[in-house]
């Protein structure tokens, strides 16, 4: 028994088709190329003087094609695991690429500096607020009674200890 789709049926079949290719082929690429080579550790943890947040240095290394090393720097609340993917509920104030000699240090609960020797800031914001170590059930007002929380806000500065410079003297990127 042989089975013809027609002029119709085959059309469909290829807006099917491409549609599948469309919506889930990124997503299937990613994961061939990187899943099975990324890992990923916690290089540093560091707990600010008051005990209630950690400053988590996170880095990211992809093997296979194109492999790349990746710093990603968390505030979250303390004991809190590190995310492992980039997720809303909790955003890098720090993404560099590449990160060398890093060290976090809290000068005061609210004053965190990032000392490097050498490094790419792809990414940077200097102030975290204590929203952000909050689920975003916890964020929204119905669940959360607003008037028992103190705000609590950190200022992050980046500390590099050399001169170095990702560009030469001609304006030209360092290999």
């Amino acid at each position: 028994m042989q089975i013809s789709l027609g002029r119709k049926g085959l059309a469909a079949s290829g807006f099917l088709v491409g549609f599948a290719l469309c919506a889930f082929g990124p997503h299937l690429i990613y994961w061939a190329t990187n899943s099975a080579f990324v890992q990923k550790f916690e290089d540093q943890r560091v707990t600010s003087p008051d005990g209630r947040y950690d400053a988590v240095m996170v880095v990211e290394h992809s093997g296979g094609f194109g492999a790349d090393t990746n710093w990603y720097l968390y505030i979250l609340a303390k004991g809190a695991p590190a995310p492992w993917h980039y997720a809303y509920d909790a955003l890098p104030v720090l993404w560099a690429n590449p990160l060398s000699e890093e060290k976090l240090n809290w000068k005061t609960p609210h004053y965190l500096e990032v000392h490097y020797d050498i490094g790419e800031i792809v990414e940077f914001r200097n102030l975290w607020s204590w929203l952000e170590a909050m689920s975003w059930s916890e964020r929204t007002p119905w669940a959360q009674d607003w008037e028992w929380v103190d705000e609590y806000n950190v200022e992050i500065r980046l500390c590099p200890s050399s001169d170095y410079s990702v560009l030469t003297p001609e304006g030209q990127r360092r290999h």
